[in-house]
């Protein structure tokens, strides 16, 4: 019974180190995390601002990896003089904007907002997010522009309250900062898509809209003004 007893008090002394011991890892595993989060956030804070101050952003694309931006930046001479080090800071940039963006240069986005045409939960996709805000206060998130649009030209669909439209948002494409939507250009039919299929994608900079036009087989460019229900109809 003594030893039953004694057995039992080890077994036990043992998992409860056992957990502490993962704990403690966990929690380091956690630190190192956020140390690497600050370190990337601030090295993409610097190439941002070499990529504005010596970069051609017309001849900016998409990428879907640092890698692939790095690749990019080397074979083509889109910036001048860039050593190794700022070669790091402006793909990491370009490969995942959101680290250099501010919080008041992005949507924010509820983590249970939901899209009111879709469904979707919103803050999945932050490349995609569309926003409108409301006189009275309210707000609505969309995970793309083409179903913000569904939304803009039939409100009473959507939503019970009364749609008085102070504010559109969208996403610029390449750069994800958000940008009013009157005084974005909007690529329709292109080859890329978002997270409902085909999508319209906006951009801040004209030139920028027609060379994402060109490269990816867009039909046209238009300005919101010029946007009607044919265009997801």
């Amino acid at each position: 019974m003594k030893k039953s007893i004694f057995f039992m008090f080890v077994a036990s002394l043992f998992t409860s180190l056992n957990a502490h011991d993962m704990m403690s890892h966990s929690n380091h595993m956690e630190e190192t995390s956020k140390k690497v989060d600050i370190k990337e956030t601030l090295i993409a804070k610097k190439g941002k601002k070499i990529f504005e101050e010596l970069c051609d952003k017309n001849q900016i694309k998409d990428f879907t990896s640092q890698d692939e931006a790095k690749e990019f930046l080397t074979a083509n001479a889109i910036c001048k003089n860039l050593d190794e080090d700022k070669i790091e800071a402006v793909s990491l940039y370009l490969s995942n904007p959101l680290l250099a963006n501010e919080k008041s240069q992005v949507i924010d986005v509820p983590k249970d907002a939901k899209c009111p045409v879709c469904g979707m939960y919103v803050a999945k996709y932050p490349k995609w997010v569309a926003k409108i805000s409301t006189k009275s206060g309210n707000s609505y998130y969309f995970d793309g522009v083409k179903d913000m649009l569904k939304f803009y030209f039939d409100p009473s669909k959507y939503s019970k309250n009364e749609v008085n439209i102070d504010e559109i948002t969208v996403t610029d494409y390449y750069f994800l900062e958000a940008i009013n939507a009157k005084n974005a250009y909007f690529v329709i039919d292109s080859n890329v898509h978002g997270p409902m299929g085909k999508e319209i994608i906006p951009f801040k900079d004209e030139t920028q809209a027609k060379k994402f036009m060109q490269d990816h087989f867009g039909k046209k460019v238009l300005k919101f003004e010029e946007l009607d229900k044919t265009i997801f109809e």
